[in-house]
């Protein structure tokens, strides 16, 4: 799913990956994929649609936290940090950008950290006061 979203795929086919993710996980009781199959859609699919409504999370967040999904949480405020820079909404970025940084360690060499990392540099790009941008670029 991280990669098709990586990959610029159309997000009809992310959000059926997902879905069939979800339900396969829910069907086997693979409760780690179900929570980034979750995360996919709270944090990508959903808020990439014309109209978006922001899924609750608050209750799945906690429970990812009370059994350690890092892994869940980290993909959710990743990919929604992402859909919230292509929506410019810069702020709400920055706020699950740094959200991100405590689920670091459960994602470990894979795309969405590599993203995180990216999307860091672009919002901050955006956010950045003009004299801070000069001084990095060497401009007074």
């Amino acid at each position: 799913m991280w990669n098709l979203q990586a990959q610029g795929k159309n997000l009809h086919r992310i959000e059926e990956a997902a879905e069939e993710c979800l339900q396969f996980s829910r069907k086997n009781q693979l409760f780690f994929s179900v929570g980034l199959a979750e995360a996919v859609l709270a944090g990508w699919v959903a808020p990439m649609k014309t109209d978006y409504v922001p899924v609750a999370m608050t209750e799945t967040l906690t429970g990812w936290a009370k059994n350690n999904y890092v892994a869940a949480s980290g993909s959710y405020f990743v990919l929604l940090a992402i859909s919230q820079y292509y929506r410019g909404e810069y702020t709400a970025a920055a706020v699950s950008l740094e959200a991100v940084e405590k689920y670091l360690h459960g994602l470990t060499d894979n795309v969405l950290k590599r993203l995180w990392f990216v999307f860091r540099v672009l919002n901050h790009l955006r956010t950045a006061p003009h004299s801070e941008m000069a001084t990095v670029s060497g401009r007074h």
